[in-house]
């Protein structure tokens, strides 16, 4: 039966009304014909207070004069206000725009989506999305209409204000208050004890820089720089410091990427930008930090003293759950007194959001942090599986699970890549479950790749053709101008991670060990990984007999590091081609060093040297150049190749140096690095003392070579 417009208009309006007395959200499927759901959301429209400027359409949908924008436009919508969405997910589900776009919809809003006759969406999203249908309001074109939701009562949806004393007329929660009075003590306090805000969407994290901004201009003036991923990020800091200072009568001009309130100035650089040239800043704040490599964080940093950083732990790239773990660990190394403040109060909707628990609840956002710690654990109280889908989807809170870890090793990782698991069939899952409880320690996703056809592989040696889903073997048959690792089998370990508790156990490598004997007994010629190389990491792969291949020349944008590819063959027609690889990287990283990555970290290039396993012999001649120059004679800048050659020959013995003679002989030889940076990694006095040390690290080299032999 086909349901009476006016029917449907009635229930809409009273859900409208509910949406706005409660300050919530609903989220809204229609499942019918297209011509059917444009006529229904046409009708609403036009029977509501809404401008234009209030609604977004995604999707190729005809609705009035509203224009219809690409799915993955929505990435670009943050710090603005929506009033009602339209997303078409009949043929598309991009889960991290839609998480994205949604964040925008205040309180009082409804998100409509629509999933036609003709969907075409992969049968496991189908499947995903129908655990969650209980928690929308479905209305089908051709049955009754839903129950209407139960009326938000004013107690629960406030209940967190009205503990509060008195808030100021700017303040929205006391965690925004909080979040102020701590951004302004990063100012007025010590420095060097930087601030990490952490929020959900929608909680004002962005505001409350925007109000500690205009509130610290009052009385002084300041120079205060504000970077993110995109400019497009800060729209909504500077909207706030701008409205702020209008409010408390303080003169305020607004240009492109500058804000002056009251003779102070805030400016927006992009993160590279303030790395590259040094800028004198009272206050620098960094948002959406999450989405920035550590690496480069870390920079900043070193380089300004009172820092505040600002991320979403649900953001609309990556979670940010993996950034507040791990950066947090690294930012204590160099700023052991750092702060940190969590803003758990919704302010652009209520608490309770209907719309918020059904994109938690697909999207597998709530992630909790486990409190247990476990001691001590052997092999046999693990049980390593191999998940299938059809497991996933009918446990949610086993999904849950695997995605919560996933997230907190790896910053980036996103809804969409579990949307890719449930959808791609050359993606698995494996799992480390204890026996016991049944937690899960740990996780890893391996894709299979390879087993490409000789006029493809062609194709793709010459740069033609670039297949998705295959990115070791494409790499290596182009790097390596072989066919047999592009027709061979592969399977690459996408992510592994380890719940933290149960880390340095040994327990990721005995995950590896297994998978390594599954995927040997089920014939698949080699194992690959592809990460970003860091000193640990190297170490971590190297102690598994994995081999490098090949360092990438431009940095991961998730990782900020270059990124190392790295095998390990298990059947014999994989170990004859794996010689070939050996020899590139051992050929290729050395005279790399001079050029692309010679201001690689010392300790990374130490890592990574450790994969290569060079005998040059060294002429008699050079032995006695190098003797010479150890003892006092010669200069470095004269005998520069000969102390290359004897390094790259050296290289065991390289790694028991100490500290200074490492950073010494690997930056000013084998990176080529000028005397002024080799001083300055180095941390000695001068020329005279940097001279001193590293005739005596060359000296220690050569006893010990003359006592091996």
């Amino acid at each position: 039966m086909d349901l009476p417009m006016p029917q449907v208009l009635s229930f809409l309006k009273t859900v409208s009304a509910y949406a706005a007395s409660g300050f919530i959200r609903y989220p809204i499927l229609l499942e019918g014909s297209i011509g059917w759901s444009e006529e229904i959301i046409k009708e609403y429209i036009a029977h509501s207070e809404y401008l234009d400027s209030d609604i977004e359409v995604y999707g190729n949908l005809s609705i009035g004069e509203l224009p219809s924008l690409e799915m993955k436009t929505a990435l670009k919508k943050l710090g603005q206000e929506t009033h009602c969405l339209v997303i078409d997910i009949s043929h598309e589900f991009n889960a991290n725009a839609i998480n994205a776009v949604c964040g925008t919809l205040v309180g009082g809003g409804l998100v409509f989506f629509i999933r036609s006759e003709d969907s075409s969406l992969h049968r496991n999203i189908e499947r995903w999305l129908t655990h969650f249908k209980k928690q929308m309001l479905v209305i089908s074109e051709n049955a009754p209409l839903p129950l209407l939701p139960q009326v938000p009562t004013e107690k629960k949806l406030t209940s967190s204000f009205t503990q509060t004393d008195k808030l100021d007329e700017l303040y929205r929660s006391i965690d925004q208050k909080h979040a102020v009075l701590s951004i302004q003590r990063v100012i007025t306090g010590h420095a060097k004890r930087p601030l990490i805000i952490t929020a959900d969407r929608g909680r004002g994290k962005s505001s409350a820089i925007g109000i500690a901004i205009a509130e610290l201009v009052r009385d002084k003036k300041l120079v205060i720089g504000i970077t993110a991923p995109l400019r497009v990020n800060i729209n909504e800091v500077f909207g706030h410091a701008a409205s702020v200072a209008k409010k408390l009568g303080m003169p305020f001009k607004q240009e492109k990427n500058t804000l002056t309130i009251n003779g102070s100035t805030v400016t927006y650089f992009a993160p590279d930008e303030l790395i590259r040239d040094s800028y004198s800043l009272d206050l620098l704040c960094i948002d959406e930090a999450a989405a920035i490599p550590a690496p480069m964080l870390l920079a900043l940093t070193e380089r300004y003293s009172r820092l505040v950083f600002s991320t979403t732990i649900n953001g609309y790239e990556g979670t940010g759950r993996g950034f507040e773990i791990k950066f947090k660990k690294q930012l204590a190394l160099l700023r052991p007194n750092f702060h940190s403040v969590e803003m758990i109060q919704p302010i652009r909707w209520s608490e309770l959001d209907p719309l918020e628990n059904w994109l938690s609840s697909v999207f597998l956002l709530d992630h909790k942090v486990s409190s247990n710690k476990q001691l001590d654990i052997s092999r046999e109280d693990v049980e390593f599986v191999r998940l299938n889908v059809s497991d996933l989807l009918t446990d949610p809170e086993l999904a849950q699970s695997i995605f919560s870890l996933l997230v907190s090793a790896h910053y980036q990782t996103s809804p969409n890549d579990w949307l890719a698991l449930l959808s791609d069939p050359s993606l698995f899952c494996w799992a480390g479950i204890d026996k016991s409880s049944r937690n899960v320690l740990t996780c890893a996703l391996v894709s299979l790749e390879g087993q490409l056809d000789n006029e493809l592989i062609a194709d793709i040696q010459v740069g033609k053709r670039r297949p998705r889903g295959h990115l070791v073997p494409v790499s290596l048959t182009q790097t390596l101008c072989i066919n047999e690792p592009a027709q061979q089998s592969c399977i690459r370990i996408m992510r592994i991670a380890v719940e933290q508790h149960y880390q340095r156990m040994h327990l990721g490598s005995k995950f590896i060990e297994y998978i390594k004997a599954f995927y040997c007994d089920l014939g698949i010629d080699y194992l690959s990984t592809s990460f970003g190389s860091t000193p640990g990491l190297n170490e971590f792969w190297l102690s598994l007999d994995f081999s490098f291949m090949r360092l990438g020349i431009s940095k991961d944008k998730a990782s900020g590091s270059h990124s190392l590819l790295a095998v390990l063959p298990l059947s014999k027609n994989a170990i004859e081609w794996l010689p070939l690889g050996k020899d590139y990287f051992a050929m290729a990283l050395p005279e790399q060093l001079l050029s692309v990555f010679n201001e690689l970290d010392v300790s990374e290039v130490l890592s990574l040297l450790k994969g290569i396993d060079t005998k040059q012999p060294l002429a008699d001649v050079m032995i006695k150049r190098i003797e010479m120059y150890s003892n006092g004679g010669l200069g470095v800048e004269m005998i520069q190749y000969e102390l290359r050659h004897f390094l790259l020959s050296s290289i065991s013995l390289l790694l028991t140096l100490n500290a200074t003679h490492q950073v010494l002989v690997v930056s000013k030889i084998l990176q080529l690095q000028d005397w002024k940076t080799s001083i300055s990694l180095s941390k000695v006095s001068g020329r005279g003392e940097a001279e001193t040390e590293m005739r005596s690290a060359i000296r220690i080299l050569l006893c010990n070579l003359h006592c091996k032999s």
